[in-house]
């Protein structure tokens, strides 16, 4: 097949009048003697958002027969002056909606954005013209896009058979058939294999299956998708210590409501305090998520408490009025509710998911085991 021979047309009124720089229509052509080395590029030219002025240049260069594949880049989007679909649909003799069909679907893979674009492919006499956006990274990429099939394209274009006939024996499966379609009335009425048990079957594919045998050990930020080599088990309960579900008091439900003394503030995060146990009339004031102190049986939210005397600096609550009365273990998660001490987490053999990578790091476990 003779080389391909491709016109590039930059669409732009501010790239016209030279207030900005043509910078996808180099691309193009620097993309287009990347993929087709032998390929020439006959003419390139840059035109203003004008639809008449863009009509005339495809005209031009489509009418000579010197040019196989015209890119226009730019004047696709939404904007008033861009006209380019408008003006390509005015002088082809019918369109190729495969190729932008192919450029938006492929783009929206890259970008939604890509399901604004209202370029037009198609043929005129015996050149194919293709719309590709404006941008410098959106022009390059639907060229990349279509370029695979770009020499099939000419070559119908051309009519160019002993090219079509290769490239479609080159796609066909030659490869001959054990199926005897025209003796059909020999078929099997019953099937020639066995009918086996899923589980037996399955058992039968692991056998011949290769047993993976090296591992390697590697950061879980790194683990995504690789398959565990090890059972991960819990050397902690989760969480380590009685934890406060809401923000307010850790209390003593044998208090009941009334007015109590506020001993200190217990935050998330803070190292459980087994130094004393709480006293009578005594409470805590705690964060989700805090270490209820030693003594304490519940949790308050703060919604259900008064202040009635705070420091003169207003920095702390000295006295606090339990409105309503607590019942035992409110409000607290308890020790080990999540995971407790030495329990399985984790398979061997498991593909390692986004959850794995976040209980592996809540377990403290940096690095693990994966098959090669």
């Amino acid at each position: 097949m003779k080389p391909i021979r491709f016109g590039v047309l930059t669409v732009s009124d501010t790239c016209f009048s030279k207030q900005n720089q043509d910078l996808s229509g180099p691309k193009l052509q620097e993309c287009i003697r990347a993929s087709f080395p032998d390929a020439s590029i006959i003419a390139t030219r840059i035109v203003p958002d004008e639809k008449e002025m863009i009509k005339n240049a495809l005209l031009e260069w489509s009418s000579q027969g010197v040019m196989d594949v015209i890119l226009t880049t730019g004047g696709t989007g939404f904007a008033q002056r861009d006209v380019t679909p408008e003006a390509t649909k005015a002088i082809i003799d019918k369109e190729a909606p495969g190729l932008s069909y192919a450029i938006i679907s492929k783009g929206m893979a890259v970008t939604e954005l890509a399901v604004l674009s209202r370029a037009v492919s198609g043929i005129k006499n015996k050149t194919l013209i293709i719309n590709l956006p404006g941008s410098v990274k959106g022009a390059s990429e639907s060229f990349g896009f279509i370029k695979n099939v770009l020499k099939h394209a000419v070559a119908h274009v051309r009519e160019d058979r002993e090219t079509i006939k290769c490239d479609h024996k080159h796609i066909r499966d030659l490869s001959p058939s054990k199926v005897k379609i025209h003796q059909s009335a020999y078929r099997n009425r019953n099937s020639p294999y066995p009918q086996i048990d899923v589980d037996v079957a399955l058992a039968m594919i692991f056998e011949k299956l290769p047993i993976a045998s090296v591992t390697e050990c590697v950061d879980i930020s790194k683990s995504l998708c690789r398959i565990l080599a090890e059972d991960v088990y819990a050397k902690e309960p989760m969480p380590p210590f009685n934890a406060s579900i809401k923000d307010g008091y850790a209390v003593k439900t044998s208090d009941g409501a009334g007015v109590r003394k506020v001993r200190n503030v217990v935050a998330a995060g803070d190292v459980p305090d087994s130094a004393r146990p709480l006293d009578d009339d005594e409470i805590v004031s705690i964060s989700t998520g805090a270490p209820v102190p030693q003594g304490a049986d519940a949790v308050v939210q703060i919604e259900d408490t008064v202040l009635v005397q705070a420091s003169s600096d207003g920095s702390r609550e000295l006295l606090v009025e339990i409105k309503v009365a607590p019942k035992l273990y409110q409000d607290i998660r308890p020790v080990g509710s999540e995971i407790t001490a030495n329990e399985l987490v984790i398979h061997k053999g498991d593909a390692i998911t986004f959850g794995h990578i976040g209980v592996l790091a809540t377990l403290g476990k940096v690095n693990v085991q994966v098959y090669k």
